[in-house]
């Protein structure tokens, strides 16, 4: 696909120009908009350079060592390499060349020898016309040098000839590529990327279209979004759905502040929304990754293999954006002060805790340190690799956690890491790492993610991989303090080969390690060393690491070894030699129900501070399955974990989830309560909590409204006071099950009828490619004014890469009388009237639509039947195709229904069925009386076979054998009220309701 090297036209800072007496500003009235924006260019560029000694030397070398052609001889201009392109080099060794040439005052200003070979090596650029087997080369590397070097030509003494200058501008619009075009490759970074040559372009030409056209694509990406680029969280993503805040994240950032000054005193400046979103994001986000000089290494994409990628030191930037948004020049000065090493990590630095609900990202900081957690789920994409780089970081969205106090724990420990035990990670121990296919690959659970009230958090991953004989699963979440994080893992499963292991960090060995070991301390620099349930504690270079419960510690220090090759194809084999702190969990091998608890206490970096350290701040009420569960005594603060429906309860406090979510409880034992409340799956529309708390005198009833698109995932502030509701118990739920169902497609099939399919295939497609699911279920007898709620249930079976990038809507079908055995794409009823609209989900999620005003209608008015039309909405990259389950699978709780919420006081007695028996073919063989009944019920049946009574929830009442012709009953005295069902076994008749 692509490869991003940092582009050279990152443009220096508006500060250095100052300290230089060069400054931008308006041009004269009678300057063209061409003119100011290229005069921008210029100056930047000369104020960079400086007319120095090293300057005139290298050009000289250059000079000295050109060919007759004005080629360099040791430059392989035939060469096509994917990566490190050979032929750039070319426009590099120009670039020092053209600013000695135009820069006046200048050594080498208005040279007329140096003028010739530049206007030969440009000349011989374009005759030889290199190529690389990498877009990017074409697109962006080579236009973009080029348009600089025209740029600043043309206020040299003498032009380069027309000729040469029109051929590269015309090779630039063929070869470059449009900002605008589909995929990748015109979004986020390399769209701003391709916009910037049509920026230098229009300006060279004069062409106010192509110049527009570029300035609105460069800012285009300033824009939050769900597709590549700033999402809602403000989290960057490129390449798909994947985590890039660093990377990508900084080429955006740059390549921005670069535009923003190239147009500073035109039409084109930046300002207004767009200008407080890049100072957002500048400042709230990848600011905020950064510890003192070197960025999180969770952030950084396939870069993490490239030497030296993760220290992030240079503040020209900052300074810029400083100028750009002088509002806030006090945050851009502390974070220079960092930057630059004048001040230590933490200088203001503030408390914050943030959760990146699009990204599955948890980044929790503290003047002290900082944390983070990378997850991945369905949602999202893993690390890629690509190019031949990253190719050992298949985990590294498994959890992975990094922990910094001083900032550079991890710099250039990557060749020497061991990749199988990446900190926070709980995997099997492979010696041969997976590579997936390149450009990143998708998570397989939906439940990673995290609640946070900007200060505090809970992060939760349901883990679980079976691709690549992995095999392993845990329940893994993480508790966010001021002075703690807690780090919880239950239900570890695995049928691997390898043993598991869950590792807690792998830093640069930094000084001693000192353990407390069955009460004695302990300090060593180098070793291996095993703790089976006896080690306490441990501290190393500044943290502390507190085993509540023990576990098979283990621990080594020591030099590790490795290439950069060895993860980045494109790097020397040179051997890298580290000195490494390794520190895990071993759970064995093929553990079933493994658990783990430490705390990480960063700051506690001596024995005496462990010591001092008081335990009982935190406890730990719950590790399991379905609930993990934590209370920070001295702030007051409870931290749940909720992975399904479960109830949680700790003497007179009772928390009843009724589906999986994560949340923070501030101020139990008062009168009223904070709930802040996330759902880490992102499918729930409502979740309905029951709380019994001390402070509060009756149990309550909290429903949230969980948030919707593009908020999906993001925390809900809630409050439980007197005032709220009293939980009064669950309302009567009553099922009914489709009667009929059947997709269509148009096209060469639109005449096929697919009613017996298991699956319900839906698709917004090309002509010829589109699939829509229509369903038809009986109404009950009752009075309407009893129901307070009805949804539509769907349940994915399968679901393509992309679903959650397109909507599914219901629309409502006034003619009942097509047949699941008849209707196709020619003869399907229309549907006019919209009732709901949710988002793609991926498969064992339930689709769930709130259709309760058109079915209140339809049973008030008696319809006895109601049909409904199921739709995609985009088509996106052809890949949002689903299929739903079909009520041909004998399994009735996978099978369409709907779902009548009663009000309270209410009871099932008071639905009754539809008096018209349903008439697919199936249930003609049945004879069925009363119905309803009250203490007998009759079949006669056409043919031999067993039948089941069931409840709407799927158990079983009563079984009877039946044969042809004969009537046979069943006692249904004893039966509660409510709507039962028959169906024989094996069969995929609709089931009859029967109520008594």
């Amino acid at each position: 696909m692509k490869m991003k090297y940092p582009t050279t036209l990152l443009l220096a800072l508006l500060g250095f120009l100052w300290t230089h007496g060069i400054h931008l500003r308006a041009q004269s009235p009678a300057t063209t908009v061409y003119d100011s924006v290229m005069t921008n260019i210029r100056t930047i560029q000369w104020a960079l350079a400086g007319d120095t000694v090293a300057l005139r030397n290298n050009v000289s070398n250059l000079l000295a060592t050109m060919q007759g052609d004005s080629s360099w001889p040791d430059i392989n201009y035939a060469d096509r390499s994917q990566t490190n392109w050979l032929p750039i080099a070319h426009l590099d060794r120009l670039k020092p060349m053209v600013l000695a040439y135009t820069l006046a005052g200048g050594y080498y200003y208005g040279n007329t020898q140096l003028h010739q070979r530049i206007s030969a090596a440009l000349a011989y650029w374009y005759r030889v016309h290199p190529t690389s087997t990498n877009w990017y080369m074409q697109q962006i590397a080579s236009p973009q040098r080029i348009g600089i070097l025209l740029i600043l030509l043309r206020m040299g003494k003498v032009a380069i000839p027309p000729g040469t200058e029109d051929n590269l501008l015309g090779r630039m619009a063929v070869e470059g590529g449009r900002p605008d075009q589909p995929g990748s490759l015109g979004s986020g970074a390399n769209k701003l990327d391709i916009a910037t040559h049509w920026i230098y372009r229009g300006c060279l030409q004069k062409d106010s279209a192509v110049l527009s056209f570029g300035v609105s694509q460069a800012y285009y990406p300033i824009v939050q979004t769900t597709e590549e680029g700033i999402q809602y969280d403000l989290s960057y993503q490129q390449h798909g759905k994947q985590l890039y805040i660093g990377g990508y994240g900084s080429v955006l950032l740059n390549g921005e502040i670069g535009v923003a000054l190239y147009t500073v005193g035109t039409r084109y400046a930046l300002a207004g929304g767009q200008l407080s979103l890049l100072s957002r994001f500048a400042l709230q986000t990848y600011l905020a990754v950064i510890r003192g000089q070197y960025a999180h290494y969770n952030t950084m994409g396939r870069s993490i293999s490239r030497t030296n990628a993760i220290r992030q030191a240079g503040t020209q930037w900052v300074t810029n954006m400083k100028v750009l948004d002088p509002a806030h020049a006090a945050a851009y000065d502390t974070a220079i002060s960092r930057l630059s090493g004048v001040q230590p990590a933490g200088y203001g630095v503030r408390p914050a805790h943030t959760h990146y609900w699009t990204s599955d990202y948890s980044l929790h900081i503290r003047p002290g340190y900082s944390f983070d957690v990378r997850m991945v789920s369905t949602r999202t994409l893993r690390n890629e690799n690509g190019n031949g780089e990253h190719l050992k970081g298949y985990f590294l969205a498994d959890g992975a956690t990094n922990l910094s106090t001083v900032g550079g724990e991890y710099y250039n420990i990557f060749p020497a890491w061991d990749w199988a035990h990446i900190p926070g990670v709980t995997a099997p121990v492979l010696s041969n790492l997976p590579l997936p296919a390149a450009w990143g690959t998708a998570g397989t659970v939906a439940f990673a993610g995290g609640v946070s009230d900007s200060l505090y958090g809970v992060s939760a991953y349901a883990y679980a991989d079976n691709n690549y004989s992995i095999n392993t699963s845990a329940r893994k979440s993480w508790f966010y303090f001021d002075d703690e994080i807690v780090c919880l893992g239950a239900n570890i499963q695995s049928t691997a080969s390898a043993p598991v292991h869950t590792t807690m960090d792998q830093c640069l060995l930094n000084g001693a390690v000192t353990v407390l070991q069955g009460g004695q301390v302990a300090s060593f620099t180098n070793g291996t060393y095993s703790y089976n349930n006896n080690l306490r504690w441990l501290t190393h270079a500044g943290v502390g690491y507190y085993f509540p419960g023990g576990g098979q510690v283990r621990l080594s220090a020591g030099e590790q070894a490795g290439t950069w090759k060895s993860i980045n194809n494109t790097s020397v084999a040179d051997t890298v030699r580290k000195q490494v702190m390794k520190l895990w969990l071993d759970h064995g091998s093929q553990p079933a129900g493994a658990a783990y608890a430490y705390i990480l206490l960063p700051g506690k970096g001596s024995a005496a501070a462990m010591q001092a350290y008081d335990t009982t701040r935190i406890r730990v009420y719950a590790n399991t399955d379905s609930m993990q569960v934590v209370q920070h005594r001295t702030l007051g603060i409870w931290q749940l974990v909720f992975y399904k429906a479960a109830t949680f309860t700790a003497g007179d406090m009772s928390i009843q989830a009724e589906a999986g979510c994560v949340m923070i409880l501030k101020g139990v034992g008062t009168t009223q309560v904070t709930v802040h409340l996330a759902d880490p799956a992102q499918q729930l529309n409502t979740l309905r909590l029951r709380l019994r708390l001390p402070g509060i005198a009756r149990e309550k009833l909290l429903e949230a409204n969980m948030p919707a698109a593009p908020y999906r995932g993001s925390t809900l502030r809630l409050f439980v006071h007197d005032q709220t509701p009293d939980y009064t118990g669950p309302a009567p739920e009553q099922r009914v099950y489709a009667m009929a169902d059947a997709y269509v497609n148009d096209g060469a099939t639109a005449g096929t009828n697919y009613g017996s399919a298991t699956g319900l295939v839906i698709k917004k497609d090309n002509q010829g490619y589109n699939r829509e699911v229509y369903t038809k279920f009986p109404l009950p007898v009752t009075d309407s004014a009893a129901i307070s709620k009805v949804t539509l249930q769907l349940k994915v079976r399968n679901a393509n890469t992309s679903i959650t990038t397109t909507s599914w809507q219901v629309r409502y079908v006034a003619d009942n009388s097509w047949t699941e055995s008849g209707i196709n794409w020619n003869n399907k009823p229309g549907s006019a009237e919209l009732l709901a609209t949710v988002d793609g989900s991926v498969a064992g999620t339930t689709a769930v639509f709130d259709i309760t005003a058109k079915v209140k209608q339809a049973v008030g008015q008696h319809d006895p039947a109601i049909s409904l039309h199921t739709v995609s909405t985009s088509r996106g990259d052809a890949k949002t195709d689903a299929a739903f389950y079909s009520r041909e699978n004998t399994d009735s709780s996978l099978q369409p229904m709907l779902t009548f919420y009663l009000k309270s006081g209410s009871t099932g007695a008071q639905m009754r069925a539809p008096v018209t028996v349903a008439t697919t073919p199936a249930l003609l063989s049945w004879v069925v009386a009363p119905n309803p009944a009250s203490t007998q019920l009759y079949i006669t049946s056409a043919r031999s076979g067993t039948i089941v009574l069931m409840d709407a929830g799927g158990k079983i009442w009563k079984r009877v054998t039946v044969s042809p012709q004969v009537k046979v009953s069943l006692d249904v005295s004893m039966l509660p009220a409510g709507i039962y069902y028959l169906k024989g076994v094996g069969e995929s008749a609709y089931p009859v309701m029967i109520v008594r």
